[in-house]
């Protein structure tokens, strides 16, 4: 399991790396509702191609992290030690964003934002992904 996981866990940060990577040269599919709005539908930032390319970078970075840690990478001279905070590091990032800033994203979200297109998905899947890739970040490393 201490092998699998982390390759599912890699498998899920390609799959949101290559609709970052989508977005940040110019395609729309799911872009609009894959951002916050308020309660009349008005987004609440609009990330510009740079942005979203460093999002899709960053997740690549924490599929790299996942598969070194199962040993499916063998970088030289890397610590043990540091993998296993860099996991620590993203279990955290994860459980934060699904817990949410208690107005609009995450599970702590105001209710009049539920009935968004994006608070709806949020609810539905955002989150719940979340949460699944921040526990299943700490259950490999317990």
């Amino acid at each position: 399991m201490e092998q699998y996981l982390p390759f599912l866990n890699a498998f899920i940060f390609l799959v949101l790396a290559s609709v970052h990577f989508y977005w940040a040269f110019g395609g729309r599919w799911a872009f609009d509702v894959a951002i916050p709005t308020d309660v009349n539908g008005r987004h609440l930032f609009r990330p510009n191609a740079v942005n979203t390319l460093m999002v899709a970078i960053g997740l690549l970075g924490f599929a790299a992290v996942n598969l070194v840690y199962a040993g499916w990478i063998y970088p030289e001279e890397l610590a043990k030690e540091y993998i296993r905070f860099l996991m620590a590091s993203i279990a955290f990032i994860f459980a934060l964003r699904a817990m949410g800033d208690f107005r609009y994203i995450g599970f702590t979200k105001r209710r009049s934002h539920y009935r968004t297109s994006f608070g709806k998905r949020d609810t539905k899947l955002y989150s719940p992904l979340c949460l699944l890739l921040a526990f299943s970040h700490l259950f490999v490393l317990l």
